[in-house]
């Protein structure tokens, strides 16, 4: 993951990854990473353990990211590292991602396809249903308040351990963010060939490109306009959830074969 994640920002790129760290932190449900120039990476990450005290010293952007797959927290702040760079990349050039497109329409959708999804975004996961039929997406998700969640609004809702024996079957893969630093999804996807994957969430706003080594076809991210930098740290702060923060992001989607953005 770490290669995939520093691939982009190589060559014309290489500037975003040599951007300084200011501030790495753990909150309840984010790990963050904020730059001197003021760009905002989040990823989820569970805060049952802190953060390796060598990653508080001095570091870029593009260190961080080299730490995936290290340990579980340093997997989430790799992410988060990734998705200040790319901030700082639409800062700059807007049209580096599509906030025009939908992520639902990119994935193609078609009703009657078997769809599965790793972990529970209910607007998501509601669209989803609309389209294909609940009656074809099976959930996978760890936390069982979320599967009570989604079992009360008509979907079939598994432990997430079962996607191992079930991934067989599927037409379709919609993973969260979140789901990247768990190596399941890894080993998972691996034993199967579903027709097109996509990755959706704050923590997967890093570039298209990266998503697209790691074998993704659809990516949906969140940008979070400079103004609104200081809220969202602040909620992330306090422990808010993505609900708590959604209305100060601005949600884009890419096909990652529609990526236009190279290291070299």
């Amino acid at each position: 993951m770490a290669e995939a994640l520093l691939s982009p920002f190589r060559g014309r790129l290489s500037s975003y990854a040599s951007l300084a760290v200011r501030e790495v932190g753990l909150a309840r449900k984010w790990v963050y990473v904020v730059t001197e120039a003021g760009q905002l990476g989040i990823a989820f990450a569970s805060a049952e353990s802190p953060l390796p005290v060598e990653v508080l010293g001095e570091h870029t952007l593009g260190e961080l990211m080299g730490l995936a797959w290290q340990h579980p927290l340093l997997s989430s702040l790799a992410l988060a590292a990734a998705n200040a760079a790319m901030q700082a990349l639409v800062d700059d050039d807007p049209g580096a991602v599509c906030f025009e497109c939908d992520f639902i329409e990119l994935l193609g959708l078609e009703k009657g396809e078997r769809v599965a999804i790793i972990g529970y975004v209910h607007r998501v996961a509601d669209i989803i249903a609309e389209t294909v039929g609940r009656e074809n997406i099976v959930l996978y998700e760890d936390n069982p308040v979320h599967r009570r969640e989604a079992a009360e609004r008509g979907l079939e809702a598994r432990p997430g351990n079962q996607l191992l024996v079930e991934i067989d079957g599927f037409d379709k893969v919609v993973a969260t963010g979140a789901s990247l630093v768990d190596p399941r999804l890894w080993i998972a996807l691996a034993h199967a060939d579903p027709r097109l994957v996509g990755v959706v969430g704050p923590t997967s706003s890093f570039h298209p490109l990266s998503a697209r080594l790691l074998g993704f076809d659809v990516i949906g991210g969140s940008y979070v306009p400079e103004k609104n930098r200081e809220r969202v740290l602040s909620l992330v702060k306090a422990g808010y959830g993505f609900r708590g923060i959604s209305r100060l992001v601005r949600k884009w989607s890419n096909k990652t074969s529609a990526s236009g953005y190279h290291s070299s």
